[in-house]
């Protein structure tokens, strides 16, 4: 975009690192603004960014409160004043509890500012600069809607300049409530706690670490791009470049405490929200069209992905004999389903094949397996790729379960639920 004589270049970045797992857990993104001259001068040019308390909850009535740190980093951090832990606002899916952090270097003569949205952003445009100065009138998203801004001076000649970048991210802890055995709710936390022991160190080695995020997201998505390219066709790939960060944009890697309190980095589950619709959590109709991306970037993020599903039905509590169609019906609520009022879904007929990983051919019938199905192909798959028979050995039970459902039931399947959600 250009303003005058700067031409100005905006950088959004959502890094995907599928086979770094602490890179890929983080729940953070970047905004890099760079400019340059088109008219050979210098020039003064001032950057301003906000985010508003909407971030944190889709009802603007409830209350919010906030704080700013200063050091070598700035950071925002936004919140509910009452939060409801694993609750989401009714409608919207956006998550009631957590916090946002907005945050930037100390650099480039920052100046920042919290208040009202007007006030806040008539300061930046009549005094291209932030007032340094803090609204500690806590009050409802609505109520004069209040902001939390930054504003950067630099000055811009005809080589483009260092970027100037912001941070962004929400933060649950914990992030996922997950039924184990005897009906007990364990509390998941981000995988990155094992590393990070402060949200604070987190984002200090996250905004640094701006280049080498960008030089790695390059060479992922050239790879995407070429082997796309290469194996289908150019506008296949600029589809798989969007469908890379759809899909892992849906998705928290997590793990559990021991019994010590220290991080058990060998129970490492993987959960994804279904944003298609109603905000299932691991909805295996989701998982399987979802699946080729995982087993493209890093086959073991597909094995996380079934253990809490597998885990949870061997523990013997779901009562259907067929797979579970999802952990939960809110995310990120993995509360399982002991009634087994979950929606059924065991098998699915459908002459469409389009846009589906497996199919399985039944005379002349094209069927889609549905969830007994595509818990079997996806656990074979798994196995047959990496050659880790973990699964498959410790879930034998669940699974032989489900290819019996399937042999008695495939040819003529009781009324159910199809992936579109049409009933017959």
């Amino acid at each position: 975009m250009t303003a005058g004589p700067i031409q100005l270049t905006v950088n959004f970045l959502s890094p995907v690192e599928p086979t770094n797992l602490l890179h890929q857990s983080l729940p953070f993104s970047y905004l890099a603004v760079s400019a340059v001259s088109t008219d050979g001068a210098l020039h003064t040019v001032a950057i301003y960014s906000d985010i508003s308390a909407e971030w944190v909850t889709g009802d603007t009535s409830l209350e919010a409160n906030w704080t700013t740190t200063t050091g070598s980093v700035y950071t925002h951090q936004v919140q509910l004043v009452t939060q409801t832990p694993f609750g989401e606002f009714s409608g919207q899916g956006q998550t009631q509890y957590g916090s946002v952090y907005f945050s930037c270097i100390n650099a480039n003569a920052l100046t920042y500012q919290t208040g009202q949205d007007t006030v806040v952003r008539g300061q930046f445009i009549k005094n291209a600069a932030l007032a340094n100065t803090k609204d500690t009138n806590f009050r409802a998203v609505s109520n004069n809607w209040p902001v939390f801004a930054f504003a950067h001076t630099i000055t811009v000649g005809t080589t483009v300049s260092t970027p100037v970048k912001f941070t962004i991210g929400q933060v649950r802890d914990p992030a996922i409530e997950y039924i184990i055995a005897g009906n007990v709710y364990q509390k998941r936390s981000y995988y990155w706690w094992s590393t990070y022991s402060t949200v604070a160190a987190l984002i200090s080695d996250f905004i640094n670490a701006y280049p080498t995020a960008l030089a790695t997201a390059n060479t992922f998505d050239a790879k995407v791009q070429s082997d796309a390219t290469s194996k289908v066709s150019t506008t296949y790939a600029g589809i798989a470049a969007l469908a890379v960060r759809q899909a892992f944009g849906a998705t928290e890697l997590t793990i559990s405490k021991a019994s010590d309190g220290s991080w058990n980095k060998s129970d490492i589950m993987m959960f994804i929200k279904e944003i298609s619709s109603d905000g299932n959590i691991n909805t295996v109709d989701i998982i399987y069209p979802a699946w080729p991306i995982f087993m493209y970037t890093n086959p073991t993020l597909g094995k996380y992905l079934l253990n809490g599903l597998l885990a949870y039905q061997a523990t013997g509590q779901y009562p259907n004999a067929w797979a579970v169609h999802d952990l939960g019906a809110e995310y990120p609520a993995a509360i399982g389903h002991n009634l087994g009022m979950d929606e059924k879904m065991p098998i699915e007929g459908s002459r469409d094949p389009s846009n589906v990983y497996f199919l399985l051919r039944i005379g002349a019938e094209l069927c889609f397996p549905e969830e007994c199905g595509n818990m079997l192909i996806m656990s074979l798959d798994y196995l047959q790729r990496t050659k880790d028979t973990s699964l498959v050995s410790r879930y034998s039970a669940q699974l032989d379960q489900w290819a019996t459902y399937l042999i008695g039931n495939t040819l003529y399947p009781e009324d159910q639920l199809a992936t579109t959600d049409f009933s017959g």
